[in-house]
């Protein structure tokens, strides 16, 4: 039972001590539960990350030939980073060695990142890649280096990212306006052999930051530079062109990537190496906040950890990072779940067969999500669930099918009022719970033997006896057949016995086994008739996870005087924890948000997940409905 508490901040004290008395004078087995909703307000502290830039320039170069662009490229970053309005914009020109990077700019300039910032670090200049490395060149970098002198005479980029995140950076941008080879400059190894470089390094090194790396050429390819100081590089030029606009940078990159190829005539084409998770836009608008917002909203609207622990994962730069990372660490433990009384599956039965739901409950409930899915409508009968018709008692074959599944679900809720046993007998005794119970099944399944019983029976028997008369002075005697009875005790199946199945469960409080047998009560639900199928794509002028609800908004229109009486959604197939899966959990958040404003109970919200049948990026909502048209 559970008692659903709303009260005002101003009245908190007095409703708690009410509230607490009336508790204890009902039992003490109740359930009270707040809704997190009701505390939504302490999650939507906005903290906005901090923006910092490093721009680095280098044109005019000991060894190497001078780049006399750099000087416009150092110019216009600088001035579009501080036009961008970020927190901190640092630029330096003309660094002369990686040792002086490295303890003159970078040092104290990592020492001004905090956690969740969002760091952009731009460099031109030349540059070379090496063993899967990009590196930036010094003002006073030799023309040849000794394989073992290359990290400490140059300065590895990528590395930069793994630094940034030492100091808990939400996001890393690393552009590079640089070649990718420089002419006559030679790595050798220790005995004097010239060491390939170039387009030969294979890709840029990962990292487990969520950054993304901007090359203004491929591997192994000289980049367009500027030989007049007030003109920008191709690349650079190109990318301050649409600096300002409000995408993400993967996005904007591709733009840029499109222009300077289109500028050169394909002679230069920039690289983006992607590792993010995140959404990394450089300026962001009101616009983009307030759908920040909503995103969160809708997840808060129905939080549990899975949910929030991938928003806290994927949206690390978002204003509500903060936020999630709080309601996590006040929600150490999963709150209930919702469940229906019919599996998922038993819904989309529903949708193929146009009828109602029939099929065994075996004293469970099923949480809305299916964690193991079936899409031939033959199939359904092979686990308990019967579309249309009457009722029928299940064969074994079903019921052992029906275990199985049950068995292979991650969770299920068992009903307090279908005893648990300590054993998978009948004879054995129940476990102690006043409350239903979510349960993890863990096999195996145990067909239970039929038992026997003993029985006196009458058992016929033939016997012969001696029949004489006496003829003609003679005795004459005959064996004459008779039937008689004998009764005996035989053991025979017993005619009352109950096929059963065990399925053994485990939980944080309760470990036992249930039983599923041929007698149990069936369900038999109306979800409603088929209304329409619909494929919601996520929104693509929006942060990553917001479902473009315009076709499912159309939808609810049409209801007209009918009533949305059921929605069943199906995810994509997907590795568990993958961008992909991520993706469809928030997107799924944020559509089940909808169908509540829309009026529909959770109760009667149902996903199979993993169907492939749905394509990536979507989702598939079937929608049911009652009443007249």
């Amino acid at each position: 039972m559970d008692i659903n508490i709303h009260f005002s901040k101003k009245v908190r004290p007095f409703v708690y001590l009410m509230a607490a008395l009336s508790f204890f004078s009902i039992y003490l087995s109740v359930d009270v539960i707040v809704h997190a909703e009701d505390l939504s307000g302490r999650y939507l502290e906005e903290h906005q990350p901090r923006r910092l830039a490093l721009i680095i320039g280098n044109d005019e170069y000991k060894n190497l030939g001078d780049l006399p662009g750099v000087k416009a490229d150092l110019t216009e970053m600088k001035q579009a980073f501080i036009g961008m309005n970020f927190d901190v914009v640092e630029a330096h020109e003309n660094i002369k060695t990686s040792k002086e990077f490295q303890l003159g700019i970078l040092k104290p300039f990592r020492a001004q990142v905090q956690p969740d910032d969002l760091v952009v670090a731009y460099f031109s200049g030349h540059g070379f890649s090496y063993g899967g490395y990009q590196y930036f060149a010094p003002s006073d970098m030799p023309k040849q280096l000794v394989e073992g002198q290359v990290a400490t005479s140059a300065i590895p980029v990528e590395l930069l990212a793994d630094l940034f995140q030492l100091e808990g950076a939400g996001g890393v941008v690393i552009i590079v306006d640089a070649c990718r080879t420089i002419a006559d400059f030679v790595i050798k190894s220790e005995d004097g052999f010239t060491l390939p470089k170039g387009g030969n390094d294979g890709q840029p090194k990962a990292t487990n930051i969520n950054y993304v790396l901007a090359l203004s050429v491929k591997a192994g390819l000289p980049s367009q530079a500027s030989s007049n100081p007030s003109k920008m590089s191709v690349y650079s030029q190109a990318l301050l062109d649409r600096i300002n606009e409000e995408k993400d940078f993967r996005k904007l990159h591709d733009d840029v990537e499109f222009d300077v190829s289109e500028a050169t005539h394909d002679t230069q084409i920039p690289a983006l190496y992607d590792f993010t998770w995140t959404d990394i836009l450089l300026r962001r608008s009101e616009r983009w906040s307030t759908l920040e917002k909503e995103l969160w909203q809708s997840i808060l609207s129905k939080p549990s950890r899975s949910t929030v622990e991938r928003f806290a994962k994927r949206y690390t730069l978002s204003p509500y990072v903060k936020a999630a990372r709080l309601w996590l660490d006040e929600h150490p433990m999963e709150e209930k779940v919702t469940t229906v009384d019919l599996s998922p599956l038993g819904v989309e039965a529903a949708w193929k067969s146009n009828t109602k739901v029939t099929g065994l409950s075996a004293g469970v409930q099923f949480p809305q999500i299916a964690s193991n899915d079936i899409h031939s409508i033959e199939q359904f009968d092979q686990v308990g669930i019967q579309v249309g018709g009457t009722v029928t008692i299940p064969t074994a074959s079903q019921l052992d099918k029906y275990s199985d599944f049950l068995a292979s679900q991650k969770e299920l809720l068992v009903q307090a009022s279908k005893p648990i046993r300590t054993a998978p007998d009948l004879s054995a005794p129940s476990v102690e719970t006043m409350k239903d119970v979510l349960v993890r099944p863990e096999g195996p399944v145990i067909n239970e033997v039929p038992k026997k019983v003993e029985i006196e029976t009458v058992v016929p028997e033939l016997k012969f006896e001696s029949v004489c008369s006496r003829a003609f002075g003679v005795n004459l005697c005959t064996q004459m057949p008779r039937m008689t009875q004998r009764r005996e005790v035989v053991a025979i199946p017993d005619p009352a016995y109950v096929p059963r199945n065990w399925v053994k469960i485990d939980s944080q409080n309760v470990a036992g086994w249930f039983s599923i047998d041929n007698q149990t009560s069936s369900y038999s639900i109306e979800v409603g008739s088929p209304f329409e199928e619909i494929i919601i794509p996520r929104r693509n002028d929006a942060p990553t996870g917001l479902a473009d609800l315009t076709l499912i908004n159309a939808s609810l229109s049409r209801l007209g005087e009918r009533k949305l009486s059921w929605a069943s959604i199906a995810t994509p197939q997907a590795d568990i924890g993958s961008e992909v899966d991520d993706l469809a959990v928030v997107m799924t958040a944020n559509l089940t948000h909808e169908l509540r404003k829309a009026g529909l109970a959770d109760e009667r919200i149902t996903i199979v997940d993993h169907d492939p049948t749905v394509s990536q990026g979507t989702l598939r909502v079937r929608l049911f409905s009652s009443g007249k048209d």
